[in-house]
C-alpha cells in the first residue's frame, strides 16, 4: 500500500512542477504563474477581455513578441483590428514610442488608415500616421468656429509709416506682366508644391490691402484736386463770358 501511494506521488510530482495557473480561494490570482504578487497577475502571453453575446466588444494587452517587437494596450472591436493602441514599437532595432485609434491595423505599428496617431516627441496625427514636424497635421478636410494665430511677428502696419516706398502702378503693371502675381503672394506653382501658410498669407494679403488703400487715398486726393481746377476753370469762363 504504502510503495503505491509513493509511485502515485511520484508521478504527480512532474505535473506539479508544469504548474502555471493558481486560483485559491482568496489572496492573488495567477495565469502563467503560480507565485503571483498582485490580485491578478499574468505572464507569458495577451489577455483578452470579451464576451459571445453579439458584438465582439474586448480589450487586449498584448505583451507577446512581434517581429521585431512591440508592446502595447490596447481596445480592439471584432475584426476591425485595434481601434485604440498605445505601447512602444521597435522597427529596425530603434524604440519608438506610438499610439493611434484607428478602424483597421494589422499588427505593430503597421496601420495604412489610422483615424489618429500620436508620436513620442508629442506631435498628433488625424488621418495619418506621420504628422512629421507639425505639432497637428491633418490629412482630410477640417472645420472650426474659429482658429488664432497668436504672436505673429512683422505684421504690415509699416505699410503706414512715413517713407513707406509704395510701388507705382506702372511699376506694379510691370511686375504683373513679368511675373503673373502679386508682390509678396506666392506664385501658383509654389502653392502646389509647399502649401500655403495661413499666418504669412493673412500677413501677405493684409499689406495688399493696405497698400491699396494708400493707393486708393492718393487716387482720392488726386480727383478732387482735378475737381478743384475743373471747377476753377468752369468759374473764369463764365466770368469771361459775363464780360462780352
Amino acid at each position: 500500500m504504502k510503495s503505491r501511494l509513493l509511485l502515485v506521488v511520484l508521478f504527480s510530482l512532474p505535473l506539479l512542477s508544469r504548474a502555471q495557473n493558481t486560483f485559491p480561494t482568496s489572496g492573488n490570482v495567477g495565469i502563467g504563474t503560480t507565485t503571483p504578487s498582485t490580485q491578478l497577475e499574468a505572464e507569458g502571453g495577451n489577455i483578452r477581455l470579451s464576451n459571445s453575446m453579439g458584438y465582439p466588444y474586448g480589450i487586449n494587452i498584448d505583451m507577446s513578441a512581434l517581429t521585431p517587437w512591440a508592446r502595447e494596450f490596447s481596445f480592439t472591436y471584432g475584426a476591425t483590428g485595434k481601434l485604440f493602441a498605445f505601447g512602444v514599437y521597435s522597427p529596425g532595432g530603434d524604440s519608438l514610442y506610438y499610439g493611434y485609434i484607428n478602424g483597421n491595423t494589422s499588427n505593430g505599428i503597421s496601420h495604412a488608415n489610422p483615424w489618429m496617431a500620436f508620436r513620442p516627441n508629442g506631435n498628433i496625427g488625424i488621418g495619418t500616421s506621420d504628422p512629421g514636424t507639425y505639432k497637428l497635421a491633418v490629412n482630410g478636410s477640417a472645420i472650426f468656429t474659429r482658429a488664432k494665430v497668436e504672436a505673429y511677428a512683422n505684421w504690415p502696419d509699416y505699410v503706414f509709416e512715413p517713407g513707406y516706398p509704395l510701388l507705382s502702378l506702372e511699376a506694379l503693371d510691370q511686375y504683373i506682366k513679368l511675373n503673373k502675381h502679386l508682390p509678396g503672394i506666392p506664385a501658383a506653382g509654389q502653392v502646389e508644391k509647399e502649401g500655403l501658410d495661413i499666418g504669412d498669407m493673412t500677413t501677405a494679403l493684409v499689406k495688399q490691402v493696405e497698400e491699396l488703400s494708400l493707393r486708393l487715398i492718393e487716387m482720392d486726393k488726386r480727383n478732387q484736386q482735378q475737381d478743384a481746377r475743373i471747377r476753377l476753370l468752369e468759374h473764369q469762363q463764365q466770368k469771361a463770358a459775363s464780360k462780352k
